[in-house]
């Protein structure tokens, strides 16, 4: 009798679980624990309960009592989903060792490569990350491919079709913008503008993708093209500070220096009047500072070559006032400031 109320209890778990009844599911995982704590997977399946409800403290505890009872299993699922709980509470380290036991499994576990690349890049290991996304977005690629030209006979199976479409054009979309910022970050531009672009033709978050292709491209000298995704950005999103600044140095080395002066004074308005506007969340009011100080040079030497050289002296004026280190210092040497960069040019 207590066998038949244990496995009627994990049955009706496993029911809400699958319908998003979390406290309902770990209710019913509980009573079975309660009544066989040996179980078979019990622990794992409380445990993927409470990470679905995103209590990943606990989750962690369940998953540890899971792997300790079978520690010789070739499941994959509670490491799987215990690296996963560990990066949502930023125990890096911890998510990498459980993603590693995931690979050493089962070798081509296409989303532990998804997830370590998303530590990895977290932990600024930027060619560990791009290695770790290449081997995720060449088996996505390869499964969109799949799920999009293949027909199926059953219509039946169409709508779960359709969803497995969606998942992976998103993880998709998402793993080519982040190993686009790590190829960023390795200086490797071009292939940066061309994951970037891969993420824009997914729709994945267009206003930020759009600015990080114009960065990729202004640093390659392809002023036109920034000026034009800073367009597109400003178009979806007009308070996205940071674009009018990219979009004024492309103009300024575009040699358009009026519209160039027009967009830094965008940018050093909007950054006067809304303290709140950090140029990225770690910056301080000094960098925010620095940041309209070097706005100021830059278009203080626009105004100098269009001649207007009061305009250019007031310039100077305001900028040596917010950044005295630099009085005297200055000069434009063809790099901009940038959140990607994080730091400012020491001259």
């Amino acid at each position: 009798m207590s066998a038949k109320k244990t496995t009627t209890y994990f049955e009706s778990g496993k029911t809400k679980l699958y319908a998003r009844d979390y406290a309902g599911a770990i209710k019913d995982f509980s009573k079975v624990i309660e009544l066989d704590p040996e179980f078979a997977g019990i622990y794992y399946w409380r445990g993927l309960t409470k990470s679905c409800a995103k209590n990943f403290a606990a989750a962690i505890a369940d998953l540890d009592k899971a792997i300790a009872i079978d520690p010789e299993s070739d499941d994959i699922s509670a490491y799987y989903y215990r690296g996963h709980a560990k990066y949502k509470l930023q125990d890096y380290i911890g998510a990498i060792a459980d993603f590693d036991k995931v690979i050493e499994i089962h070798s081509v576990s296409v989303h532990a490569y998804y997830y370590r690349g998303a530590v990895k890049y977290k932990l600024e290991d930027y060619l560990g990350a791009i290695e770790d996304y290449t081997f995720a977005i060449d088996n996505f690629s390869e499964s969109l491919r799949f799920l999009q030209e293949y027909p199926i006979e059953d219509k039946t199976y169409e709508a779960e079709r359709k969803k497995g479409r969606e998942e992976c054009s998103t993880k998709l979309a998402k793993a080519s913008f982040f190993r686009g910022n790590s190829r960023l970050e390795c200086s490797n531009f071009l292939d940066a503008v061309n994951d970037y672009s891969q993420a824009i033709e997914l729709k994945y978050d267009l206003a930020n993708t759009y600015y990080k292709r114009a960065v990729a491209s202004y640093i390659q000298g392809e002023y036109q093209r920034a000026i034009h995704d800073c367009n597109e950005t400003l178009e979806l999103k007009p308070d996205f500070i940071n674009a009018y600044f990219m979009r004024a140095n492309a103009k300024f080395d575009k040699g358009d220096y009026a519209n160039s002066s027009s967009d830094f004074e965008k940018f050093i308005v909007a950054k006067s009047n809304n303290s709140s506007a950090k140029i990225s969340n770690t910056d301080t009011e000094n960098d925010i500072k620095q940041a309209c100080a070097q706005a100021c040079y830059i278009r203080a030497k626009a105004k100098e070559i269009i001649g207007d050289t009061e305009g250019a002296m007031a310039d100077q004026d305001v900028a040596e006032h917010l950044w005295p280190e630099e009085k005297g210092k200055f000069y434009r040497s063809g790099v901009i400031y940038d959140p990607v960069f994080h730091n400012l040019p020491s001259k």
